[in-house]
């Protein structure tokens, strides 16, 4: 009573009644998009197809803008007199070309001469420089001989109270040679003074080897000598002598200068 009193009862829920499966209609699909056509390179004429454009004619440059060529000057009239006599116009031109020539030759005559006024002065000088180197090689002469004999009085003892402590080796035959030795020393050095280059250098081989003699004798032979401080003297005075000798013709432009000139009167 309660319930009709509310309303009308509800209708009853049903499941929903699918549709026979021949019955079914798919649903109608869309038409798919035509695709595009795909984008290919463009294809180029064949080279030998192939025109080039027309190029256009260049203007042509202008001509370049020159300054106007003036015409030459005029030469000026020459004045030449009514009594003008054509064989005196020939020899003063003459005339002229000899003052020309004449100076030309003056002037060459000048700078030969002043060459050989060079040259003159040059052989002046050489020959004044070749004077100092012979008087250089008369001391140098002189100072060989003194070695030959300070070398004697050291090594042929019993002079000066030199003498030999004890014989033997090198010793021996410093004692027994010595005199043969300085005799070649000073007739070696007196050589030099005639001023033959041959001379020259047979005694720089010997007063090289002089010295080598002597050197070895300082060590090998002074030692075996009596005579304190004046052997020493002796010895190193021949040894630095004979050095002398040996360098100083070698090193001198003076004396160069005196082998190489004529051999002439240099005492004056």
């Amino acid at each position: 009573m309660r319930r009709d009193q509310l309303g009308a009862q509800s209708a009853p829920v049903t499941a929903p009644v699918l549709d026979d499966e021949n019955s079914y209609v798919p649903p109608v699909k869309k038409a798919e998009p035509t695709p595009a056509a795909p984008v290919t390179a463009p294809i180029l004429d064949d080279e030998n197809s192939y025109v080039p454009p027309e190029k256009k004619a260049s203007p042509a440059p202008a001509a370049p803008v020159s300054a106007p060529i003036l015409d030459d000057e005029p030469e000026p009239t020459k004045y030449v007199s009514k009594f003008a006599d054509e064989d005196l116009e020939r020899v003063k031109a003459e005339a002229k070309k000899k003052a020309v020539s004449s100076q030309l030759t003056s002037n060459q005559r000048d700078e030969k001469e002043s060459l050989r006024m060079m040259l003159e002065l040059k052989a002046e000088r050489e020959a004044e420089a070749a004077k100092k180197g012979f008087v250089t090689v008369v001391i140098l002469a002189v100072v060989g001989v003194v070695a030959a004999i300070l070398f004697y009085l050291v090594y042929s003892g019993g002079v000066g109270g030199i003498d030999y402590i004890d014989e033997g080796g090198f010793s021996n035959f410093m004692k027994d040679n010595c005199f043969i030795v300085a005799a070649l020393a000073g007739v070696l050095a007196l050589a030099m003074v005639p001023g033959i280059g041959a001379l020259k250098s047979i005694c720089s081989l010997f007063y090289l080897i002089f010295s080598i003699i002597q050197v070895i004798g300082v060590f090998a032979v002074m030692p075996q000598l009596s005579g304190g401080g004046l052997k020493w003297v002796l010895c190193i005075g021949a040894l630095v002598c004979s050095a002398a000798v040996l360098f100083v013709p070698g090193s001198s432009e003076n004396v160069g200068l005196y082998y190489k000139k004529p051999k002439e009167n240099y005492d004056h």
